[in-house]
């Protein structure tokens, strides 16, 4: 999934969906988008008769938008080709560019930024079939996309394993781009030739995924990587320079275990603000997972974190910050009653940590009910029906009954945690005097 922000305050993301219940193999992609309350305007289902799709980026430009991702033939899945969409913004395609990949070559990230107003510059990751293989030769596509002049330029770079891309510092030469990877970083132009490259860091060469972003607020570079200690539980985080000097740092624990830090959980659009989200648990379907978004200024000085999930498996895969102030999180949601499927989420919260909207979206319709904890003590029930009476009763890990709540339906429901103890509390929802569903949470007072 990727999300990001129209010119007009709506919002634009794209997923890649399976059901295994079909074929375990089959892949197709969806562009949705949503209104700035989260609710749906349009979407668009992309699947081919012999090849699976899937889109990885969309951005949004002055004249419509443009994707990024792969296509791979059903019958040899180690045939791969990129796939880059030009559409209006009522998604109609006016474009298609195909960039051949030899057999066995696998695309396996993919990273972008816009361009000025009509064009993105890219890069992809490629290893051998079946990606990632360890100890294998990993190579960069940069991509050089120009709207206005309907063209395309692309340059193979080795060594590869780019995990983020940005924006230049400096301001005049908005065309440039980092690409943070485990041995080098290069500063590349806009018509894909490296002017700078910078021995990285000793935490890129050291730990596990990194997320970049340089903020326009900011002469600075912000990174955050996981992986730095034998805990896995914190992340850590780096201001630098245009050279890469260290000009800050910080260590951020979540106590939550096996944190993990995607190439897009960090980002900040407004002064002094800085949002960094990650997940916990991403062994699918073993337990549930949380994920979080902390709020922190320029100094990662902290100044709220909220938790969400414990009831599902969730996979945090990008964060995106508005000019407005507003931070939209999302990702992927199964649960055991639908583990062979995989569905977007988004979910939109204010300056302050304040929860706006939350969306979930299967193919045709949004989910019934969706359990999360804020946890700013707060148990949030969002309710996609229209039977009455609907209630939540809760109990303790212990089997201690916590009392029995109504939920308003088609709406969104908060339940105060306060004195409640620590750990699982399990509940279950009844619709129409009927049990609905069931589950439990991980609360944290």
């Amino acid at each position: 999934m990727h999300i990001d922000e129209c010119k007009d305050g709506n919002l634009v993301f794209c997923s890649i969906n399976w059901d295994y219940s079909l074929n375990p193999s089959y892949r197709y992609s969806k562009l949705v988008l949503i209104d700035s309350s989260c609710n749906l305007i349009k979407e668009l289902k992309i699947e081919y008769p012999l090849f699976n799709s899937k889109i990885f980026r969309i951005f949004s430009l002055d004249s419509g938008y443009i994707t990024l991702g792969a296509l791979s033939l059903k019958s040899k899945p180690n045939q791969s080709q990129i796939q880059i969409l030009s559409l209006k913004f009522k998604f109609e395609i006016t474009k298609e560019y195909i960039i051949n990949l030899p057999a066995n070559i696998e695309p396996y990230w993919f990273m972008g930024t816009t361009l000025e107003k009509d064009g993105i510059v890219a890069s992809v990751n490629l290893s051998k079939y079946p990606a990632p293989i360890t100890g294998s030769i990993w190579l960069n596509l940069f991509i050089h996309l120009d709207w206005n002049q309907n063209s395309i330029n692309y340059k193979f770079y080795q060594p590869g394993i780019s995990s983020s891309m940005a924006d230049g510092i400096d301001k005049d030469k908005i065309s440039e781009g980092f690409i943070g990877s485990g041995s080098v970083n290069l500063k590349i132009d806009k018509n894909l030739n490296v002017i700078d490259s910078i021995e990285s860091p000793w935490f890129f060469k050291q730990c596990g995924p990194t997320s970049l972003f340089v903020a326009n607020w900011s002469n600075s570079l912000y990174f955050a990587v996981t992986g730095c200690q034998s805990d896995t539980q914190s992340v850590e985080l780096y201001k630098l320079d245009s050279k890469f000097n260290i000009q800050n740092r910080a260590r951020i624990y979540n106590g939550i275990k096996e944190t993990c830090y995607w190439g897009e959980s960090m980002d900040g659009l407004i002064n002094n603000r800085i949002y960094l989200g990650g997940m916990s648990n991403i062994n699918n379907f073993v337990e549930p997972s949380t994920f979080y978004l902390f709020a922190m200024d320029s100094s990662f000085k902290i100044s709220w974190k909220r938790f969400f999930g414990g009831d599902a498996f969730y996979r945090l895969l990008s964060l995106k910050s508005t000019k407005s102030g507003f931070c939209y999180i999302g990702g992927e949601v199964s649960t055991q009653k639908t583990k062979n499927e995989s569905n977007p989420f988004i979910i939109k919260l204010d300056q302050n940590g304040k929860l706006i909207c939350s969306t979930f979206y299967k193919p045709g319709k949004t989910w019934d009910i969706n359990v999360f904890q804020d946890y700013n003590n707060k148990l949030i029930v969002v309710c996609n029906i229209a039977v009455s009476p609907c209630q939540i009763i809760l109990f303790s890990n212990s089997g201690c009954y916590l009392g029995t709540y109504q939920l308003q339906a088609n709406g969104t429901n908060q339940i105060s945690l306060a004195g409640f103890p620590s750990g699982l509390i399990y509940y279950g929802i009844t619709a129409n005097q009927k049990n609905f569903c069931s589950g439990s949470i991980e609360t944290i007072n």
